[in-house]
C-alpha cells in the first residue's frame, strides 16, 4: 500500500522495527526488559523479533529502509542488543510479494553478518543469546552466514 505524506510517496504497512526500538529505548522500557530477560520469556513476532539484533542498524542499511527519515529517528539501534545475527519475518508472504529467496539473498549479501529469513510458519527459539537459535518450522526459512552465503534452509 502506498500513501501520500508531505508531497512524498511512502510505504505504509504494519509494525516498524525502527519505531518500536526507538519507542522502547526512549520510554525506558528497553532498560526494564534488559533486567527482566534473565527471568522471563519474551515472545516477539515480526518487528518485535528484529529489535534484539546487534545488526539492527546494518540491516536498515542493507534493506534500503526509508523509515528513519519517515519517522525522523536519528539513531537506529536495537532496543535490547542480545544477538549477533539478524532475523526477518514474512519471507514469501502474499502481502510482501517481493520478499523472495532471491531478495533475501541480496539483503544477506549486503548485511555483513549472519541472518535468518523466516516465513510466517517458522520461528526461532533462543535459549542462549550467545548460541545459535533453534528453528521451529512447518514452513520455509533461510539461514545465511556472515559472508552472505546460504548456510541452511528448508
Amino acid at each position: 500500500m502506498e500513501g501520500r505524506c508531505d508531497n512524498r510517496t511512502m510505504r505504509v504497512y504494519g509494525g516498524s522495527n525502527i519505531w518500536l526500538a526507538h519507542a522502547w529505548t526512549t520510554t525506558g522500557l528497553a532498560a526494564v526488559l534488559r533486567e527482566l530477560l534473565d527471568e522471563k520469556v519474551y515472545v516477539g513476532w515480526s518487528a518485535g523479533s528484529m529489535i534484539f539484533a546487534r545488526l539492527h542498524a546494518a540491516a536498515v542499511e542493507a534493506l534500503g529502509d526509508d523509515e528513519p527519515e519517515v519517522f525522523q529517528v536519528a539513531d537506529v539501534a536495537p532496543a535490547v542488543p542480545l544477538f549477533d545475527w539478524f532475523v526477518m519475518g514474512h519471507l514469501g508472504a502474499d502481502y510482501f510479494p517481493h520478499w523472495t529467496d532471491e531478495w533475501a539473498a541480496g539483503v544477506a549479501a549486503r548485511l555483513g553478518g549472519p541472518a535468518w529469513f523466516l516465513d510466517d510458519d517458522s520461528a526461532l527459539v533462543v535459549r542462549d543469546p550467545d548460541g545459535d537459535p533453534e528453528v521451529v518450522s512447518t514452513g520455509h526459512w533461510l539461514r545465511f552466514d556472515a559472508d552472505g552465503r546460504l548456510a541452511a534452509s528448508r
